[in-house]
């Protein structure tokens, strides 16, 4: 049976492989290219993991042990949430979370970053950049420094979209 986005509810068993097949093909139109990315990186990690379990035999018991192997992994806790957050999306749209959901933890994740780079740990990053191989590597940082782009729309920026003498 159909759900009503177009993903079947789990009502045959399907394995987990086919399942993430099926919900990324239901989803990727809708997505931008970043979100595709990122799903895709999510189910490589969790298909080495539950690729040969049947989608509704997930349990929180399963999902606890992916966890602790990703942190041996030294995979953050960030990253393992981001994954068990695909887990999740999946078995939402199969109608399977509901039944494990008050069961599963997520892992705490660090407050602390994102902060401000002190004056000489600008200067340091600017030196090391300098240094790099990469000789666009220094005008990348230095402009993510003074913008606060994201990668992916440095990556994408055209020369017709900035203005020097505006500085925008």
């Amino acid at each position: 049976e159909e759900s009503a986005n177009g993903v079947r509810a789990a009502r045959r068993p399907v394995l987990f492989p086919l399942a993430a097949r099926e919900w990324m093909a239901v989803n990727r139109a809708r997505w931008s290219e970043s979100n595709i990315a990122i799903q895709e990186f999510n189910l490589k990690h969790l298909s080495a993991y539950f690729g040969s379990m049947l989608l509704a035999d997930i349990t929180p018991q399963h999902i606890g042990k992916y966890q602790g192997l990703r942190q041996k992994e030294k995979a953050s806790n960030r990253t393992i949430n981001m994954e068990v957050s695909t887990l999740r999306m999946m078995m939402k749209a199969a109608r399977l979370w509901g039944a494990i959901s008050e069961d599963v933890r997520m892992l705490p994740e660090r407050r602390d970053v994102g902060r401000a780079l002190t004056p000489d740990e600008e200067a340091r990053l600017f030196d090391a950049c300098r240094k790099s191989p990469q000789p666009s590597l220094y005008t990348a940082v230095v402009v993510f420094c003074n913008t606060g782009l994201r990668n992916a729309e440095l990556r994408r920026a055209r020369w017709s979209q900035v203005d020097f003498l505006k500085a925008e």
